[in-house]
């Protein structure tokens, strides 16, 4: 676990090692929060610039309040190995999957919480949340030809306008998806593919 230390303004994040209670510093009080990170109580600084961290539906998520800055940020990468005819992307757990090798099929993306909880109840309308994951190719290539949100069917809007309708031979592609939350389990996606090789 880290020590989150936040600062007067400019308010930064700053994660240190630490033990297995992750401590919350500001102006010298302090707030406990759990091993896996939920925030017990929202954290103020002592200026009217409030900034806080505010657990999100109680599932280790924290929101920063209003002028707060990351200085830097490691994000969990999930290896998957091949990509299955349908594939999960759990954003609780990460939002960067990576399958490592080469894909045999055309396969399909649901986009969810994890396997118990939803999108659509750890997101307020009006939020969203960015994935991407990466299809290793051989000769043969193959790309994702179905979207779901929550196991509901989407149909993202695609970079240039053009939905990709192949992969790319002896190469990764990296398809990057923005989820928006427009309205109870309601949602746009704005999606891209790049390759790599």
């Amino acid at each position: 676990m880290a020590d989150i230390k936040i600062s007067q303004l400019p308010s930064v994040v700053t994660v240190v090692p630490a033990s297995d209670v992750l401590p919350l510093v500001s102006s010298g009080s302090t707030t406990k929060a759990t091993p896996d990170g939920i925030v017990a109580a929202a954290l103020k600084a002592a200026s009217n610039y409030g900034v806080g961290l505010t657990p999100v539906a109680g599932n280790g998520v924290l929101q920063l309040g209003q002028h707060a800055s990351v200085k830097g940020l490691i994000e969990t990468a999930t290896l998957a190995g091949v990509p299955s005819g349908s594939n999960n992307i759990d954003v609780i757990s990460n939002a960067v999957v990576y399958y490592n090798t080469n894909a045999t099929q055309n396969f399909a993306v649901n986009i969810r919480g994890n396997s118990t909880t939803p999108l659509n109840s750890i997101m307020q309308t009006g939020q969203s949340v960015t994935v991407s994951f990466m299809v290793k190719n051989g000769t043969s290539a193959y790309y994702p030809n179905a979207f779901t949100v929550d196991s509901v069917s989407i149909t993202p809007k695609w970079q240039n306008g053009i939905a990709p309708t192949y992969g790319n031979p002896s190469s990764v592609d990296i398809y990057t998806i923005t989820v928006v939350k427009t309205a109870a389990a309601t949602f746009e996606a704005f999606a891209s593919q790049s390759q790599f090789a």
